[in-house]
């Protein structure tokens, strides 16, 4: 287990937000993202050609992430918790995944 400094992220998205949109936040800049406990759900290209973006925490709460959601991000790492749909999907699509407390 890895409790990651949530002061190492670039940037975190508010509690508010729920849905991560399709093509939301493609091709930003960003290098290290935190999701909110809230979303639920990360859309189609939604951070599809980040080419700097290596890791994002995605909450445990988080039950959908398209296919297709990091098109074009090579090397990015995962954070999650054991058992969650992140490292489901981690696992599935060839992503590193670290899981965290």
């Amino acid at each position: 287990m890895l409790t990651y400094p949530l002061s190492k992220f670039d940037f975190k998205l508010p509690a508010s937000l729920k849905t991560i949109e399709a093509e939301a936040f493609a091709g930003i800049s960003a290098r290290r993202v935190k999701l909110a406990e809230g979303v639920s759900k990360i859309s189609s290209s939604s951070f599809a050609n980040c080419p700097n973006l290596t890791c994002i925490y995605i909450p445990d709460g988080c039950t959908s992430i398209a296919t297709n959601a990091f098109t074009g991000v090579i090397n990015l790492t995962i954070y999650g918790h054991d058992g969650s749909y992140a490292e489901f999907f981690a696992g599935k699509h060839g992503y590193d995944f670290i899981s965290v407390e």
